[in-house]
């Protein structure tokens, strides 16, 4: 394993009402978009990308309300994290 960083780059994504914080761990291969559940946020998938060891690059978002975008105004529903 090439040992793949706990501590994943953060990028700021500007989105209506704000910043949604999202972070990346890099890798090799193709970019994968990992979903937290609801009430969650990115680092639940902090596991998945060091099991990954750099086989694909894992971007995973704090959801609006949740992590480091719980300043994100309502609506928290499903439909607007997928906007």
């Amino acid at each position: 394993m090439r040992g793949v960083s706990q501590d994943p780059e953060r990028l700021d994504v500007p989105v209506d009402g704000g910043t949604l914080a999202a972070y990346r761990w890099p890798g090799d291969g193709p970019v994968v978009l990992a979903a937290p559940g609801i009430t969650s946020n990115h680092r639940s998938w902090a596991l998945v990308a060091a099991a990954l060891d750099g086989a694909a690059t894992l971007v995973a978002p704090d959801l609006r309300g949740r992590g480091r975008s719980n300043e994100l105004p309502e609506p928290y529903t499903m439909a607007q994290n997928a906007r």
